[in-house]
């Protein structure tokens, strides 16, 4: 049986020298993205989007990438395609209590 995991962090983003903060919730399996995405949506007010590997994420740019963190307050995806977002330089994260 597979181990089932979700983190979440937030991460204060600069945009077109605008501060945006962005939730991000990470999940071990795609089905576990979707079924918490439409947790959040269900309970929450917030704008909550939710991506994975069948959506092409791999071949969006940055501005791809800016369109869906002004839009959008929670993105909830896999481990590896917030990796890839921050390895690209679309999302730069910095500790501030490190």
């Amino acid at each position: 049986m597979p181990t089932l995991f979700t983190f979440s962090c937030i991460c204060t983003v600069t945009l077109q020298s605008q501060q945006l903060i962005l939730h991000c919730h990470c999940t071990s399996h795609v089905l576990l993205s979707l079924q918490q995405a439409e947790v959040l949506r269900k309970h929450t007010s917030l704008r909550v989007s939710h991506f994975c590997g069948d959506m092409n994420v791999d071949y969006w740019d940055r501005k791809r990438w800016a369109k869906e963190l002004q839009e959008q307050d929670i993105w909830v995806m896999t481990p590896q395609i917030l990796l890839n977002v921050v390895r690209h330089g679309f999302l730069k994260v910095t500790c501030e209590d490190c």
